[in-house]
């Protein structure tokens, strides 16, 4: 399988090959802006361009939509799913779209699963590894650093709005917290079968229990915001410090 990325210059010809794509019977991923989907209530749009859906057909004027934000099928106009897709700003999709092209027999590819599977694997671990400082484990101590340091910085309405807009971003908008834990430990429990490897399932496990910490942590932060207590940023600090630790021992034993 062959990921084949596209952008285009204009909504007309990315409107184009979306229609193409789906025709084939092609799934179709998209980055798109937030604010442009007219799906999403009003008090959840703001202007992001780097939210990713899957389109899997059209029902005349409308796109049939996947999105992992909404637990339902959604439903999209045409004109409102180009604006979203063709967004102006910080992280500008331009269109952009993707979609898996077969470059060999289904056989193949059955037979290359495992690897890519472990290849896929080692590459996410890395990547959560990085020593980079705003990027994986280290990402989350940054955090970690960045909350405990609000009272001493910021007055308490910024401190809402900082804690806030955290849950907002993990647990309603994104993935970036429990979602995207349980998302991957599925991930890991298919692997496990595919591969027969019981330390992806131990893997999965492992990852669950991390995305309940993910959860309590933003229960936390939204406690924070509507009762603060004095040690409330330092103590939700060090609580993302052992959610850290436990994902650096997770990603590390996967990199193994």
């Amino acid at each position: 399988l062959k990921l084949s990325v596209r952008k285009f210059s204009d909504a007309q010809s990315g409107q184009a090959a979306l229609d193409a794509a789906l025709s084939s019977g092609k799934l179709a991923g998209l980055q798109t802006s937030v604010f442009w989907l007219p799906y999403f209530p009003p008090q959840m749009r703001f202007h992001f361009n780097a939210h990713n859906l899957l389109v899997y057909g059209k029902d005349g004027g409308d796109y049939l939509i996947s999105d992992p934000v909404f637990e339902t099928v959604q439903r999209c106009a045409a004109e409102d799913l180009q604006q979203a897709r063709f967004a102006k700003g910080v992280l500008a999709a331009k269109g952009m779209m993707y979609t898996l092209e077969n470059d060999r027999s289904s056989e193949k590819v059955q037979a290359d699963l495992p690897a890519i599977i472990r290849k896929a694997i080692r590459k996410n671990a890395k990547q959560m590894l990085t020593p980079v400082f705003f990027i994986g484990v280290k990402g989350i101590r940054t955090l970690a650093k960045k909350i405990e340091s609000l009272p001493a910085k910021q007055n308490e309405k910024y401190q809402k709005l900082f804690l806030g807009h955290l849950v907002r971003m993990q647990e309603e908008i994104g993935t970036g917290g429990a979602g995207f834990r349980y998302i991957y430990a599925y991930f890991l429990e298919q692997a496990a079968h595919i591969c027969n490897e019981p330390a992806f399932q131990t893997a999965s496990e492992q990852m669950t229990a991390i995305g309940d910490q993910w959860r309590q942590f933003a229960a936390m932060c939204v406690k924070q915001c509507k009762k603060p207590s004095e040690n409330g940023c330092r103590n939700i600090a060090e609580f993302l410090r052992k959610i850290a630790d436990n994902e650096e021992a997770l990603w590390r034993g996967l990199l193994k």
